[in-house]
């Protein structure tokens, strides 16, 4: 009995478990406030440009207070960094239930978003370093366990908010904060690589000289605008057509689901159609899934959308990570990679978000959702003449 008890302390205190365990509860935590953040808004009486603007504080303020946060995990060390963005994160989205008007949600996104930073960027920081000591694992066995998180706090939101009002997001995402920050705590992997918390732009000039780069992110700009509208008003536009808060909590757990498989296969795709017929895969799904949202006014058919959200998202990353890596020299990877996420993540969710809140304002969300499925179709199309082997190299070219 006590060599069976030694075995079970012996695995509590393998970095390796404890970081899938952090990648779960980090996400987990995300999925429980996100997936019904924009409909609690709503109900809060904000406009749809309103929610738009909010929604799009976080990626804003990634790029702004990155390097920041960069100079601070340098000064007190990262781990110490991530304790503290984790405990403070989890009191301040405490806050969110008593806020009034736009300005007040607006300023508590900007230090909830603020403080939130750190943590994402941390945590692969972790993963990496500690694959780089053991070399028994990957990077993408780590990081599916997020995939886990989120596909299991988004239908605990779902059913907490159902039983005591969608103001129980936020307690439920604090919770699964603190669970992260005590595991945090057990993780003895040393952090040693510089730069993986930094957003890097130093030589962003002379990356972008490359017309092939240059081209390929306008694209992944333009695709993710419309992926954003989807991501961020998903939630807003099933309760239009009359899905409950436990549905939307269950449709979020399929998003989540339908990862797995694609961080498990995306290889194999690559390896057969070549990265560029991967990423216009991914392209096409993104437009499908659009279109579909436009046409359809039956919550359970809505959620069986979200099984193609794997191959919009999560194949999209990938691909475009590993599409990138080729395009740019070694020297120059990192800010090849933070234009990539700049572009995603930052100017396709500011656009898309605030034009579709505006829009929000005068049409429903499945009108909203119909005019950029057909904008995702121009692009599309567009996509499918200029992003092509003899303009820009495939993967073989590169090997």
């Amino acid at each position: 009995m006590s060599s069976e008890s030694g075995k079970i302390s012996q695995l509590l205190e393998s970095d390796r478990v404890n970081l899938s365990l952090l990648y779960v509860f980090i996400y987990a935590s995300w999925a429980a406030w996100w997936s019904l953040f924009n409909v609690f808004l709503k109900e809060a009486g904000l406009t749809g440009l309103q929610i738009g603007i909010v929604s799009s504080i976080a990626p804003v303020m990634m790029f702004i207070v990155q390097p920041f946060w960069g100079g601070v995990a340098d000064r007190w060390g990262r781990k110490r960094l991530l304790l503290f963005s984790l405990f403070l994160s989890a009191v301040t989205i405490l806050g969110y239930p008593f806020l009034k008007d736009f300005w007040a949600f607006l300023l508590w996104s900007v230090l909830f978003s603020v403080l939130l930073n750190p943590i994402y960027p941390i945590a692969d920081s972790l993963a990496l370093d500690y694959i780089e000591e053991k070399k028994s694992t990957s990077y993408g066995m780590l990081r599916i366990w997020g995939a886990i998180g989120w596909l299991s706090g988004a239908p605990l939101a779902g059913q907490m908010s159902g039983w005591r009002g969608l103001g129980m997001i936020f307690p439920v995402g604090a919770v699964l904060l603190l669970g992260a920050f005590f595991i945090a705590r057990r993780i003895k992997t040393r952090i040693s690589k510089q730069g993986s918390l930094d957003v890097n732009f130093n030589n962003a000039g002379t990356v972008l000289r490359e017309r092939q780069l240059l081209v390929f992110l306008i694209f992944v700009l333009l695709i993710s605008t419309g992926l954003n509208v989807i991501l961020t008003f998903y939630s807003v536009y099933m309760t239009e057509i009359g899905a409950s808060s436990q549905l939307i909590g269950w449709a979020f757990s399929i998003q989540g689901l339908s990862e797995l498989p694609i961080y498990l296969i995306s290889g194999l795709l690559i390896l057969r159609l070549g990265i560029l017929r991967t990423v216009m895969m991914s392209f096409i799904f993104v437009t499908v899934r659009a279109f579909l949202y436009s046409i359809i006014s039956e919550p359970a058919l809505a959620m069986a959308v979200e099984l193609t959200h794997g191959f919009s998202i999560a194949l999209l990353i990938v691909t475009s990570v590993e599409y990138i890596n080729k395009l740019v020299p070694p020297k120059w990877r990192a800010t090849g990679q933070s234009l990539f996420w700049a572009a995603i993540y930052g100017g396709g969710t500011v656009i898309g978000n605030i034009s579709a809140g505006a829009l929000y304002d005068y049409m429903t969300m499945q009108n909203v959702f119909r005019i950029f499925s057909v904008f995702l179709l121009i692009i599309l199309i567009l996509a499918l003449f200029i992003l092509r082997d003899r303009n820009l190299p495939s993967a073989s070219d590169n090997r």
